[in-house]
Formats: structure tokens, sequence, C-alpha cells
């Protein structure tokens, strides 16, 4: 999670978060890294505790796809 925003005004907030997610892949053999960016927008108000009383969807921002990386290969690579 990063750029988690807080804004508070009296018995209300609000906040935002962006998510970056690596799902694992369903084939093993798949040698492509998917990540997915996500944010998060909640709304809570104060009673005798915060409660969320909305949450929106997951806002899909984008995505990407990267080939995954050997570490035992760039360790190798790096020492020459």
């Amino acid at each position: 999670m990063t750029n988690h925003l807080v804004e508070i005004d009296g018995d209300r907030a609000s906040d935002r978060v962006t998510v970056h997610r690596t799902p694992s892949p369903q084939d093993p053999a798949d040698r492509n890294v998917l990540v997915v960016v996500i944010r998060y927008v909640d709304r809570y108000a104060r009673g005798r505790a915060w409660l969320a009383p909305y949450r929106s969807a997951d806002r899909f921002l984008w995505s990407e796809r990267h080939d995954m990386v050997d570490a035992e290969a760039m360790t190798a690579a790096a020492k020459g």
C-alpha cells in the first residue's frame, strides 16, 4: 500500500490508498509477472467508534506485465 491519504473533518473522515498487487500466476511455467494498481476510497463516520459506511469498489488504475527475473542469474551476472 502506498500514498495513504486521510482527511478528517469533525465526525467524518475519508481516505484514499493506492495498492500495487502482484497476483500469483496460475501456471507455474508462466514467466511473466503481472502488476495491478488499484485505489480504495473509504468514508467514515464517528459515533461511539469510527465506522466505515462506504467503501468504493476497487478503482482500477493500470496494469503491467514484466518478464520474471531469475535472481540467481542476476547475482551471477553482477559478480561477472
